[in-house]
């Protein structure tokens, strides 16, 4: 009588990876993969930082050639108009914020200090500062707040 052995059929050589070795695997990618985007991360915000602080050093820069040319600073411009209208980035009132009128898009606050002291609060007046309309914006994509008391508006001479 004749035995059929099975040892011959299942062999012990496997060549593939074992399930512990491919969790293993896995786990280093992912942790490597996690902290390359981490680095990628805090490499792009610190980026968006940087540009951001250079549009806030060209607004000041650009105020302070207005103030030289005009001898005021300009009025805040409307925050609610669309990108492309005719009214985008123009000051709310030329030539002087100190008027009752409180145009939409912008704030007329005054202040606990002293009655009737004014702060107009819009976004930046770039057709004025002679800017480009995306300098309204920050790298985050948010519009610049700008504020400024109403007597600053209107001209020393």
């Amino acid at each position: 009588m004749k035995y059929l052995c099975f040892d011959k059929l299942v062999s012990t050589n496997n060549k593939g990876f074992s399930l512990i070795e491919m969790s293993v695997v896995i786990l280093i990618v992912g942790l490597l993969a996690g902290a390359g985007f981490s680095i990628l991360n805090s490499t792009l915000n610190r980026n968006d930082y940087s540009n951001t602080k250079a549009k806030i050093t060209e607004i000041k820069r650009a105020l302070s050639r207005f103030y030289t040319t005009n001898s005021r600073l300009p009025c805040p411009a409307r925050g609610d108009v669309a990108y492309g209208d005719p009214a985008y980035g123009v000051e709310i009132l030329s030539g002087s914020c100190v008027n009752t009128t409180i145009p939409s898009g912008t704030l007329r606050i005054e202040t606990a200090a002293s009655s009737g002291v004014f702060v107009r609060q819009g976004t930046i007046p770039t057709h004025a500062l002679e800017l480009a309309d995306e300098m309204m914006y920050d790298e985050y994509g948010m519009k610049f707040t700008y504020a400024i008391t109403e007597a600053f508006t209107a001209s020393a001479v």
